[in-house]
């Protein structure tokens, strides 16, 4: 798991752990070339493209999560 802070850092070419799950929003070019990396593999391998349209609705997920986060701590609402 990649915490929000290394998010910004993540080297694609040269990844420190995995990336399971996301927790926090991914660059967007990160995530357009996560999303091109796996459709490579999964072709490479002779998989079946289920593209990346689960992907982009965990990533607006977490997006929305993090517009509601900065807003709570810019109004100390919580």
């Amino acid at each position: 798991m990649y915490w929000p802070g290394e998010f910004e850092g993540i080297d694609l070419d040269t990844p420190t752990k995995p990336l399971l799950h996301m927790i926090w929003p991914v660059p967007d070019a990160t995530f357009a070339r996560m999303c091109s990396d796996a459709e490579e593999r999964r072709r490479t391998a002779g998989v079946r493209s289920v593209g990346s349209g689960h992907w982009q609705v965990e990533q607006d997920g977490v997006a929305k999560m993090a517009r509601r986060r900065r807003l709570l701590e810019r109004f100390r609402i919580w």
